[in-house]
């Protein structure tokens, strides 16, 4: 029973290291997740600036300047539009957040609970704004060319977040599940041992 609690022992302490080095690799990935939601943020945010300038440009160009958008309502547009990009990168960072504790697989943590939240937030925005383009609600819409530097039919990339975070979380309930398995095994032979010192 002694070299059986000592081999279990020395597997689960293995087990412990790999889940270590696991959460390291998760971390990293987390990172690069991070740049990427970064630079998809971009997109329509700049393609809602695309719109907004063209929109003004059109305005100036019929006279009707009090029509024209200013800086602070184009921020906001921008900002609108960028809200399910904005959201996956506070997603993100949560995510991070509860790979980096010590417990990181205890999902009745804060960071879990918040990334979590945002989930249907993230899903719902991409299903209700496929497309870029801050300027399709606008009773008369700008024109869109073949030349033109803005395309309001431009998909939408899909929210990485919502694969890492699958991902992420699939792996620490895996890793929750195998240190349960080894620290039950410990305690069945610490039991066994005992019930047998009992007996004689």
């Amino acid at each position: 029973l002694d070299r059986a609690l000592a081999s279990v022992s020395t597997s689960h302490e293995q087990t412990r290291k790999i889940h270590s080095a696991w959460r390291a690799q998760l971390q990293r990935i987390s990172i690069i997740v991070l740049f990427v939601i970064i630079s998809q943020a971009k997109n329509p945010a700049s393609a809602c600036v695309g719109d907004i300038k063209a929109w003004n440009e059109k305005m100036e160009a019929n006279n009707t300047k009090e029509d024209v958008i200013g800086f602070v309502q184009a921020m906001y547009l921008c900002l609108a539009d960028s809200m399910m990009e904005l959201m996956g990168l506070a997603c993100s960072l949560f995510v991070f957040w509860t790979i980096s504790q010590s417990t990181a697989d205890d999902f009745s943590s804060v960071p879990f609970k918040l990334a979590t939240s945002l989930l249907p937030l993230i899903v719902i925005s991409y299903i209700q704004n496929r497309t870029m383009g801050c300027l399709r609600d606008l009773e008369d819409p700008v024109p869109q060319t073949e030349d033109s530097e803005t395309d309001n039919d431009q998909a939408r990339p899909f929210p990485v977040v919502l694969v890492f975070y699958v991902i992420a979380n699939l792996s620490l309930f895996a890793m929750k599940v195998q240190r349960s398995q080894g620290e039950e095994n410990i305690q069945k032979i610490q039991k066994l041992k005992q019930d047998l010192l009992f007996l004689l």
